[in-house]
């Protein structure tokens, strides 16, 4: 992984639900007319990075919100070193997504915004507010709020899933339009979103009529899978080697358990008892059919992880009520590879999260015979306290 220099971005006062952006660092312009801020951006996408042996592999990107309300990122590439403080003002207490597209420094990045609009950012972006309304980030005691989930189809056009103010589950991007699923979340949860390798998507969320974990999308149409979720907690949903998904998600007693049909037997219980409201992370492993691997706050308020690479306490402590996200980072190169692997065989997972000291923290979790040495790196940035972190992989 590649060191960030890192700095601490100091408390400052937190904006109102109406701050509308009033500097943006991130080299967009604002425009004000009849009393509206619209940001037009018009980020340029760094190219891709030389990788020493002439092969290709990935680096986490990272999406945040500061503890200042601002939509934050750390992205390979970036003229800025560090966090780059983008000045887009969040809904307090929600969380980004981001999404990265394959093969090149682009990115799309989903949140919503401090006027509760959702809002979709990156280079080339012209127009980061969509219009669409989700609902205000009211907190009640122990409880979430809501954001939106990005990811890019094969056609390298992004989708978002999210909760709109009216209840329903929606799905916006570009050759989409917005569609309104008509299809009831559960308060204070987010669905998750994942690209298919058809071109089509699917979506995983708890249902608002019986708080069960639900999944649609186009050409699979709609399944109640029966499995109670844990209320104010959220799925994750990731594709499979196999080409099916999976979601992992939090049952009403407490347990991690993954659910799809990209697994021989479903649903399976991890044996693994989550953090109160909390969420996790999935991601699948390339080369490994039904391979996924998890990233979860235990019991303990610590970072642990489950799947492929085994089960185990990292031994780092996490933010109460936050959740980390876990993606894989796969090389195509003549690195070593894991005993008896191949050519692109899974080398290691990134793992974002908030560490209890409050700041984004990033570790690289390697499998055994992997070249990569585990590491943990303090960004420096502080977080909301309430919100968690969103990270993507990034061609180099």
């Amino acid at each position: 992984m590649l060191p960030y220099r890192h700095r601490t971005i100091g408390t400052q006062m937190t904006r109102g639900a109406g701050y509308l952006p009033r500097r943006v660092r991130w080299r967009a312009r604002i425009m004000i007319a009849a009393g509206t801020a619209i940001v037009g951006v018009t980020l340029t996408a760094a190219a891709p990075q030389a990788h020493a042996d002439g092969g290709t592999g990935l680096l986490g990107g990272f999406a945040a919100e500061a503890n200042n309300g601002d939509l934050t990122t750390l992205v390979p590439g970036s003229p800025v070193i560090g966090p780059d403080d983008t000045g887009l003002g969040m809904a307090i207490g929600t969380s980004p997504s981001i999404a990265s597209v394959p093969t090149s420094q682009n990115y799309r990045i989903a949140f919503e915004a401090n006027t509760s609009n959702l809002w979709v950012a990156g280079p080339g972006i012209t127009s980061g507010n969509t219009g669409l309304g989700m609902p205000p980030c009211v907190r009640t005691s122990g409880l979430a709020c809501t954001s939106p989930s990005i990811a890019v189809r094969t056609n390298g056009n992004y989708v978002v899933a999210f909760m709109a103010n009216t209840g329903d589950l929606w799905f916006t991007g570009p050759g989409i339009g917005s569609v309104d699923t008509r299809l009831g979340v559960a308060g204070d949860t987010s669905p998750s979103i994942a690209a298919l390798p058809n071109g089509e998507y699917v979506a995983a969320f708890q249902s608002g009529s019986n708080d069960d974990l639900w999944f649609t999308g186009p050409g699979i149409g709609t399944v109640d899978t029966g499995q109670v979720m844990l209320s104010a907690t959220s799925p994750s949903i990731t594709v499979l080697s196999n080409g099916e998904y999976v979601a992992a998600f939090q049952n009403r007693f407490g347990d991690l358990m993954v659910a799809g049909p990209g697994l021989a037997s479903s649903p399976v219980d991890t044996g693994q008892f989550m953090a109160n409201r909390t969420s996790p992370s999935i991601t699948g492993v390339p080369n490994n059919q039904n391979g996924y691997q998890i990233a979860f706050q235990g019991h303990n308020g610590s970072l642990w992880t489950t799947g492929a690479l085994g089960t185990g306490d990292l031994g780092q402590g996490m933010r109460a009520g936050t959740s980390p996200s876990i993606i894989n980072i796969e090389f195509s190169t003549s690195l070593p590879n894991p005993p008896g692997g191949v050519p692109g065989e899974y080398l290691a997972f990134d793992i974002a999260y908030q560490g209890s000291n409050g700041d984004l923290v990033h570790e690289t979790d390697s499998l055994p015979g992997s070249s990569i040495v585990p590491s943990i790196i303090d960004t420096g940035l502080a977080m909301n306290a309430q919100s968690s972190p969103s990270n993507a992989p990034f061609s180099f």
